[in-house]
């Protein structure tokens, strides 16, 4: 997705305007929502791949789609 954040590990929040954003097993819109994670809810960044970040939140580890993620302060 164009406009997408490419991640370096540190700390971010979800920006989904008031919806909620999956964090995956996988980085693809097909694979399984392991958790759904509320708008400015902060995550932490591990890895990245184009469009994807792995995160991790409350000892889960997985896959979001990095437009909707931004840095924290």
């Amino acid at each position: 997705q164009e406009n997408a954040l490419a991640v370096e590990p540190g700390n971010y929040k979800v920006k989904t305007k008031g919806g909620v954003l999956n964090i995956r097993t996988d980085p693809s819109r097909e694979s399984v929502s392991i958790i759904k994670v509320e708008n400015g809810t902060p995550l932490r960044g591990v890895e990245s791949q184009p469009g994807w970040a792995k995160v991790e939140y409350n000892g889960v580890t997985g896959w979001v789609n990095s437009f909707y993620l931004e840095a924290a302060e």
